[in-house]
């Protein structure tokens, strides 16, 4: 007679003080004979949406799936489910008909029945479903849903797989929503489920969690396959004694995962797709028995095998060949060729042999066990580094950077020793790929738009400036102005160099007037009109001298001259003749510039610090701009950009080697890396064009701006 399996199950329910945010656990266990054949009914569902309409959504789909599941008792089991889920998908798309579709992208879902030793699932989002068995534990749920987000989502493809197969006494299946597993690896989740009742298990997990910062909505439900004999001996509270990793002994952790893989291979037989269109799956289809469709997938991936060879058996190598030296010696001692030196030789060398056969074994035994050390740290690598990319589906860019850190940690480890370099370089690319997701960074490759090197004595350039399609700018070791067209790029030299005049060390562009505006070392201010092309000094008004600016920029035909020695911006207007008196700027005395090394206006006045602190200014009183969320601070940035015909806030920070964008609040935006910005001394962007364009050495260069589109 078969042993009939049963079940039994415990929740855990982590609601956040966000009540708004629906996350349920249905457990049905039916109670009418008619009904008992289609089995336990369990749904984990959580709708990652704080709208007033995601309870409704949430209980209506719920109550949908439980009532025509049990419908029609006539019905088989996979039928059923079948009819339930089609269903789930027509009440999700009536609720979108009628304008609740706040939860489409945000609904995270696992449906199972399980019926005598069958188990059914489906599923939605980014929920999971998991089988543990014996020492191993594997996904069941891979491949049941299209990961990549849709840009319509379609309400009657909720869902649209199905995997089906069979479990056994003392399976455990975990299934739940996503955040479980951004705080807790598979390893954690194995063996917090081995040898334990649902409810230790439950608990186990929980007081983990407990430890955790930034727990966000998580239900989990914990169901183990036992036998209706075992559950009906266990007292009702039963109390399963929990071990810990030190009490397991060697062979309990190294079961044979090959026979794992084969049983589990033959587990789960089926997947059945219902709807008319199928996702496509991740792992390549394995040829297995067919239940209902002619399309069928493993819903189990295997595991990959462990190292084949365990120290215990090294162990009764070492002592099988020592008792064959020893019987050698043994009979060697009764016979008569004991006196024979050749023999006694023999004996030297088969002592020798067995010392070096056996300290081999030794080292293999250890070189073994290290290797199984890093062949766990690198599976904790990959988890972690899963965890972090689905951290991002929810902008959990906090938790993303610190699942990111431990797993290169962990890589680091990994390429610090002998074992899987090829893998663990492999996954390093791949957390570089995520973290630049993270960390919004774009990689460009520059193009060289314009290269000055032939001109004699130019070391470097200088400020980048814009103005009627061409970009300016100029040698700061004399006043040579150098210029390129940007549709038909060609290395010009707009004015040569002066004896008149001093060095150039900063400009700007006043573009309501079409000229170009320089002040040179000795303070003097000048100006370059493109109808005559030549640089003409300008006066103040009543006399006196310009200010020893760092930086200056204008607005309108107003010219802002930043003076770090004196704490202060002057502002100037332009006049018929030269400037008028120019007036102090800032009038609040706590402001500090003395540090500042560049300007840039957009109505509001930006001022860049050597620190990386940003100063925003309205009417000359500090306003809010807040950089508390960059991925990294700034490190010896060097100009600060924006203008009344751009959007954002852009910075030239060398130390880091990137453009970073803020918004005119300060939030983070973007940022764009390149070796070749780390020398970079100039910096304009046009957010028309979506290109940004920076001088370094002796070339101006450009790139593609991606944030602005």
């Amino acid at each position: 007679m078969d042993t009939k399996l049963t079940s039994r199950s415990h929740q855990l329910l982590l609601p956040t003080p966000e009540s708004s945010l629906f996350c349920r656990i249905l457990e049905y266990v039916p109670t009418e004979l008619s009904q008992k054949p289609l089995g336990k009914l369990y749904i984990v569902a959580e709708i990652a949406s704080p709208s007033q309409d995601s309870k409704e959504v949430g209980e209506n789909l719920i109550e949908s799936i439980k009532t025509e599941y049990y419908k029609d008792p006539a019905r088989d089991v996979l039928e059923s489910f079948e009819s339930a889920l089609q269903k789930a998908n027509e009440t999700l798309a009536d609720l979108t008909e009628n304008d609740k579709t706040d939860w489409l992208g945000k609904l995270h879902v696992i449906i199972a029945v399980l019926s005598n030793d069958t188990l059914h699932i489906a599923q939605a989002g980014h929920a999971e479903a998991y089988l543990a068995r014996g020492e191993q534990i594997v996904k069941i749920s891979e491949g049941l849903t299209e990961t990549a987000d849709e840009e319509k989502p379609q309400p009657l493809k909720t869902f649209e797989n199905i995997a089906s197969g069979n479990v056994e006494e003392g399976d455990r299946v975990i299934i739940s929503t996503p955040e479980l597993f951004y705080h807790v690896s598979l390893e954690e989740l194995r063996r917090g489920t081995a040898d334990k009742s649902p409810k230790d298990a439950s608990e186990e997990i929980k007081q983990k969690l407990a430890s955790e910062e930034g727990i966000g909505n998580l239900a989990a439900l914990f169901i183990e396959i036992t036998t209706e004999d075992k559950l009906a001996a266990e007292p009702l509270e039963a109390v399963t004694p929990k071990i810990t990793p030190a009490e397991e002994t060697v062979s309990d952790l190294k079961k044979d995962t090959a026979t794992f893989a084969d049983k589990t291979k033959s587990t789960f037989k089926s997947a059945t797709s219902f709807l008319q269109s199928r996702f496509k799956q991740k792992e390549e289809p394995v040829e297995l028995e067919t239940e209902k469709s002619p399309t069928t997938t493993s819903a189990v991936p295997t595991p990959e095998p462990e190292i084949s060879q365990k120290p215990s058996q090294l162990s009764a190598k070492a002592k099988s060949a020592l008792g064959s030296v020893t019987s050698f010696i043994g009979k060697l001692k009764n016979s008569s060729l004991n006196q024979n030196r050749f023999f006694l030789g023999t004996v030297v060398v088969l002592i020798l042999v067995l010392l070096v056969t056996g300290t081999i074994l030794f080292f293999q035994g250890k070189s073994e066990s290290a290797q199984k050390t890093y062949h766990d740290k690198l599976v904790a690598a990959q988890e972690k580094a899963k965890a972090a990319n689905d951290a991002l589906i929810y902008k959990n860019e906090i938790k993303a950077r610190q699942l990111l850190a431990e797993s290169s940690a962990l890589i680091d480890e990994i390429l610090a020793s002998k074992y899987y370099h090829n893998e663990a370089n492999k996954l390093k690319s791949e957390i570089q790929v995520i973290l630049d997701k993270v960390n919004k960074i774009t990689r460009p490759t520059p193009k060289t738009l314009a290269d000055f090197s032939t001109i004699p004595d130019l070391k470097t350039l200088g400020t980048l400036m814009y103005l009627d399609q061409y970009l300016y700018t100029f040698n700061p070791d004399n006043s040579a102005v150098f210029r390129t067209a940007i549709a038909k790029p060609k290395a010009e030299t707009a004015i040569e160099s002066s004896l008149t005049i001093s060095k150039l060390k900063c400009g700007t562009v006043m573009r309501d007037k079409s000229i170009l505006i320089f002040e040179s070392e000795n303070n003097n201010i000048y100006e370059y009109n493109l109808e005559n092309g030549k640089l003409e000094k300008k006066e103040l008004d009543g006399g006196g001298t310009f200010a020893k600016a760092k930086a200056m920029a204008t607005y309108f035909s107003y010219l802002y001259l930043l003076d770090p020695t004196q704490n202060q911006i002057f502002k100037y207007s332009r006049t018929l003749t030269g400037y008028g008196k120019g007036a102090e700027y800032i009038t609040d005395e706590t402001i500090d510039i003395k540090n500042a090394v560049s300007l840039a206006i957009d109505g509001n006045v930006y001022i860049l610090n050597k620190s990386g602190e940003i100063i925003k200014l309205l009417k000359g009183k500090k306003d809010t701009f807040d950089t508390a969320d960059l991925p990294t601070p700034l490190k010896n940035p060097t100009v600060i950009f924006t203008d009344p015909n751009t959007k954002y806030v852009y910075i030239l920070d060398n130390g880091n080697s990137r453009v970073m964008v803020l918004s005119t609040k300060g939030e983070f935006i973007a940022q764009y890396l390149s070796d070749t910005l780390k020398d970079a001394t100039g910096l304009y962007v046009n957010e028309e064009t979506n290109k940004a364009y920076f001088t370094s050495d002796k070339k101006i260069y450009q790139f593609s701006i991606t944030h602005n589109k």
